[in-house]
């Protein structure tokens, strides 16, 4: 511990910082979670419709980013 510091705000601050690291890995798998759903929605058979409209929605965003 360091000289001169409080032991109890020492701890709140592991603390905290424990709940930083936590609260972003929840955000990360939800946020992998989404998106591998979102994918394999896209890939499956089922949606093929899905995947024309996106491959769609990339060529008109390159050409109107080339203008």
């Amino acid at each position: 511990m360091s000289e001169g510091r409080s032991p109890a705000l020492e701890i709140a601050e592991w603390k905290l910082s424990r709940f930083d690291f936590l609260f972003r890995r929840v955000l990360v798998y939800l946020f992998l979670r989404f998106h591998n759903r979102h994918v394999e929605q896209i890939y499956d058979h089922f949606h093929a419709s899905a995947l024309l409209c996106n491959i769609l929605a990339v060529c008109n965003f390159s050409r109107s980013r080339a203008n």
